[in-house]
């Protein structure tokens, strides 16, 4: 019956397991293959070694015995819970329980209450020290970073070489108002002006809406050099609309431009109210310390022209 079968070799001890136990596993694999043939219908095995079966009695593998046990216990549970209810109705009969406990016995238990508890208290405090401890480094680290956090800001709000350029128009292309840039500086200064960087303020590009320039020069001197000469653009053509200023902080150029315009409303005769930080000129609300311009440079204009 089992010739040809792949379980009929010859076996040898390696690395991984000994022969004897690849030929138990070839054992059970032969009797699977003649049981799958049904040849093993005819026969009966029985065990020839007693004392190699597992050791349970037989009333503990009878399931009716399992079920006797079953409801015996659910019985005593039964009883037990109509004792407690008894108790819980009856003052007296837990008073006579609670005479039985001697005083030594509350002693015992208020001894071990009080020691675990000085245990708990103990373990506690350990704790808040060590998170005392943990708060304290991290209260150095904060105040550590925020002080290499005032010298960055310190150093990035260095204005010294800066200016702001107005009025140059908008373009997509970059290298397109920058060399407008260079040609405006060129004109004030008299003089080639080397730009270390230019960008645009005020976020994107917007159609209709020319943003100011931040333009950081090369030196204290060349800043100087230009604001002196910024005066002589009004003077030019091309550059008639274009304003140079130094870069100061947005608070104080709103504050310049504020005052600026006031004035200039005042000597041309019109009526400057200034209320809560906004600028009206002839009833018209104009600049905001808040906001900045209101309307357009162009109507502001028009109004002093007008007046």
């Amino acid at each position: 019956m089992l010739t040809g079968c792949e379980y009929l070799t010859e076996r040898r001890t390696s690395t991984q397991r000994s022969a004897s136990d690849a030929e138990v596993d070839d054992i059970i694999h032969l009797f699977d293959v003649l049981d799958s043939c049904d040849s093993l219908k005819e026969l009966q095995f029985a065990a020839l070694s007693y004392d190699r079966l597992p050791k349970y009695g037989p009333e503990e593998i009878n399931v009716c015995t399992v079920v006797d046990k079953q409801i015996h216990t659910d019985s005593k549970l039964i009883e037990l819970c109509a004792k407690v209810d008894s108790l819980s109705a009856d003052p007296g009969s837990l008073a006579t329980i609670s005479s039985t406990i001697s005083d030594s016995d509350i002693n015992k238990i208020s001894n071990s209450f009080g020691n675990q508890l000085q245990a708990s208290t103990r373990t506690i405090q350990d704790q808040l020290t060590q998170l005392t401890a943990v708060c304290n480094q991290l209260s150095g680290l904060s105040q550590s970073s925020s002080s290499v956090g005032h010298q960055l800001k310190d150093r990035q709000l260095d204005r010294s070489r800066n200016i702001v350029v107005t009025g140059v128009a908008e373009d997509r292309n970059d290298k397109v108002w920058r060399s407008n840039v260079v040609a405006v500086l060129q004109a004030a200064a008299g003089r080639d002006v080397q730009i270390l960087d230019a960008f645009r303020l005020g976020g994107r590009f917007t159609a209709g809406k020319t943003r100011p320039i931040l333009v950081k020069l090369q030196s204290a001197w060349d800043r100087r050099v230009v604001l002196s000469g910024a005066s002589s653009l009004s003077r030019s053509d091309v550059f008639r609309q274009v304003y140079i200023a130094p870069d100061e902080s947005l608070d104080t150029r709103r504050r310049n431009t504020l005052d600026r315009l006031k004035g200039r409303a005042e000597r041309a005769g019109l009526s400057a109210v200034l209320s809560s930080g906004v600028l009206s000129i002839d009833g018209n609300d104009v600049f905001s310390l808040e906001q900045g311009y209101l309307v357009s440079r162009d109507n502001v204009f028009m109004l002093f022209s007008h007046g």
